[in-house]
Parts: structure tokens; sequence; C-alpha cells
């Protein structure tokens, strides 16, 4: 995921592309905030994506900007954007999942999928909506919704770069 979003916003980039990663980033993240410092806030989403079986042993942390104050560096050739500042992911133990769970400062959307098959069965139905997936009883959200409005735009930004 890391990897992907770094590709996705590279300065490396060339011509349109680097003009598409810029805009991905202000789409996505830059919130305008006339109270913040500068009138911006970076969007800061953290979201657990976990299995309904703990044998499944599959607990991922997901946190968007998680360090605002990396997202730029100084470099010699001035300050320049870090790509890899975009998002933080870890695999967790149940433990560690379990409390982020219950912590509400440090997640706020969980989705918990009923098996790894699940997960795995969404590579074949790359269609599949989230009403889909709930009423299949194959996913389960708690937490603030927004966040998955939040994540839904995201992933569908993505898909919109990659197949363009």
């Amino acid at each position: 995921i890391k990897l992907g979003f770094g590709f996705l916003t590279s300065e490396g980039l060339g011509g349109s592309k680097a003009e598409q990663a810029r805009q991905f980033f202000e789409n996505n993240f830059i919130m305008k905030d006339p109270n913040a410092e500068n009138g911006v806030r970076y969007y800061q989403g953290k979201f657990l994506i976990r299995t309904k079986k703990p044998e499944d042993d599959m607990n991922v942390w997901i946190r968007f900007c998680p360090d605002p104050e990396t997202l730029f560096k100084q470099t010699p050739l001035g300050k320049r954007f870090n790509p890899a500042a975009i998002v933080e992911t870890s695999a967790l133990s149940e433990a560690e999942a379990e409390a982020i769970e219950r912590d509400p400062d440090q997640c706020d959307l969980v989705i918990r999928f009923r098996d790894t098959r699940a997960i795995l069965g969404l590579l074949e139905r790359p269609d599949a909506d989230v009403v889909q997936l709930l009423l299949e009883n194959l996913v389960q959200i708690t937490g603030n919704f927004g966040h998955m409005f939040k994540f839904g735009a995201i992933g569908k930004s993505v898909q919109a770069i990659v197949t363009d």
C-alpha cells in the first residue's frame, strides 16, 4: 500500500503524470481549514482491517498522513513533497489489533471481513460494492462512517489513475 501510494504521487513522474499525482494528493488529502495553521489540514484517517477469525491473524492498520510535518521535506532544491509520508501500514498481532480497535484515538473505522477467503474473493469481484458485501455478510463495518466514504473516494481516485 505504501509503495503504491508512493508511486502514485512521486515527483519523479513527468508531464501530465506529475500533474495527475499533485491533483490526486490535493483532492484526497488536503482540506482547507481557516482555523488551521496556513489554512490547511491533512486527512488523517485511521483504518483497521481484520477478519472475524482470530486464527487468520489478519490485522492491518492503515493510517493516512500520520505525521503531517513529514509530508514535505527540505532538499537542496527547496521544499519537496515526500510521497512516503502519505500512508503508513502495520501488520498487527491479535492483541495489538484489539487494543487499537478499542481506542478511538487510534482507529476511526474497523473493516472486519468474515475470513481471509472473503478478502481473497474480492479479487474475483472487482466491481463489488460495500452494500453487497454487507448484505452477503462478508464484511462488518464499525466506527465513523464518514471515514468509510472517504476511504472509498480515495480508492476510486486510485482506480481512476491506474486505469487511465
